[in-house]
């Protein structure tokens, strides 16, 4: 082989391992976050509007610790805002309406780096009680309750910057709810629920 083709040779390669040198070096120098030292607990707190049979804002706050670098549980409660909404179920401003939920957050990886992702998956379970005005013109309007249960899968994401916390989730799933207005207790019904939320918070 000519000594000037050798030459060009030897460069070619020597310049392919420089940019796998730096390449390795990259990867190297990426944080896994499986490995960055775990929070005791995480505060959040953020709003979620329901889509159901009518449309709910709430607003809600939650606390989860962490179980290892894979998995969240945590417990969170949920107020409903006012709306506006005259034609069909108002939120009364005179009493609480809430729910309580517990839920688990399980992050995904890789399964052959086991490198942590920020997206996770989660089942959900929610308890509570609307207390409600049905709009009955020219009369007063009726008030009754409405009792819900919820079963929920999420899909979300939960970004770590420091110690602030930014998390975003989106559970779907069925809402089984019954109606007592005046000692009388209606049928359950169940209805699909989409309950897209975000939440700010910090880690300690």
């Amino acid at each position: 082989m000519p000594d000037h083709l050798l030459r060009i040779l030897l460069l070619l390669l020597a310049g392919n391992g420089s940019v796998l040198l730096c390449a390795q070096q990259a990867t190297v120098d990426l944080p896994d976050p499986a490995l960055e030292p775990q929070p005791k607990l995480i505060v959040l707190a953020g709003i979620a509007p329901q889509l159901s049979y009518d449309y709910f804002r709430t607003f809600f706050l939650a606390a989860e610790r962490s179980w290892g670098p894979y998995r969240h549980a945590g417990l969170q409660f949920s107020q409903y805002l006012t709306n506006n909404n005259e034609y069909y179920d108002l939120i009364s401003t005179a009493k609480l309406s809430y729910e309580v939920s517990i839920y688990s957050k399980f992050f995904m990886h890789g399964r052959l780096s086991g490198r942590r992702s920020n997206f996770y998956y989660g089942p959900q379970i929610r308890f509570g009680l609307r207390q409600l005005e049905r709009y009955n013109y020219p009369n007063p309007p009726l008030n009754y309750q409405q009792h819900t249960t919820k079963f929920l899968f999420c899909l979300g994401a939960q970004y770590r910057l420091g110690h602030a916390i930014l998390d975003w989730t989106l559970p779907i799933g069925a809402e089984i709810s019954r109606l007592r207005q005046e000692g009388t207790v209606h049928p359950s019904t169940t209805r699909l629920c989409v309950i897209p939320s975000i939440a700010l918070g910090f880690r300690l």
